[in-house]
């Protein structure tokens, strides 16, 4: 049985402010860090099975056919190989994937970012200043936007408010 995702009230305000995130992460004044332990379970939007059990049932394959046909031994190895490969190089490029795909949905509309911060995992940085944030989803990510991006850079001040 499948749940369908829970919708999200999106408003005018929040088109704009997300429209400003989109806007200062282009720019390069806004970094978005995500937790990757959060955002790869089954219950994320960014969650893709696919992604997380072809490359790990991939190199158990081949050290199996190696234990099959190459002995005891040179199954071993192969086994052993195949963890330090996972956990070298798959880990890796899975937690970057989860990011990217994360970011994308991110900045892809108002609603998919809405639900996505419900969701948790993401925390959002000033570049200027990396001491200050935001964390999904217990932050007002609202706050944060309407504090440091209602304006495109060198327009306004930081703690403008939208009206």
């Amino acid at each position: 049985m499948v749940i369908p995702a829970p919708k999200y009230k999106i408003n005018k305000r929040d088109v704009v402010l997300h429209e400003r995130l989109q806007e200062a992460y282009d720019e390069g004044r806004l970094i978005v860090h995500t937790d990757f332990m959060r955002l790869n379970r089954t219950d994320s939007p960014v969650f893709s099975p696919w992604l997380n059990t072809v490359p790990l049932l991939t190199l158990l394959t081949l050290a199996l056919l190696v234990l099959l046909f190459g002995g005891l031994l040179s199954g071993t190895v192969a086994l052993v190989f195949a963890v330090a490969i996972y956990a070298l190089a798959i880990r890796p490029w899975t937690a970057q994937t989860v990011h990217r795909k994360a970011v994308a949905l991110m900045m892809r509309d108002a609603g998919a970012w809405v639900r996505l911060w419900a969701h948790g995992g993401i925390v959002l940085q000033l570049a200027a200043d990396r001491r200050v944030g935001c964390v999904a989803p217990e932050g007002d990510w609202r706050a944060f936007a309407s504090r440091y991006f209602t304006e495109k850079a060198g327009t306004a001040s930081p703690g403008l408010s939208m009206a």
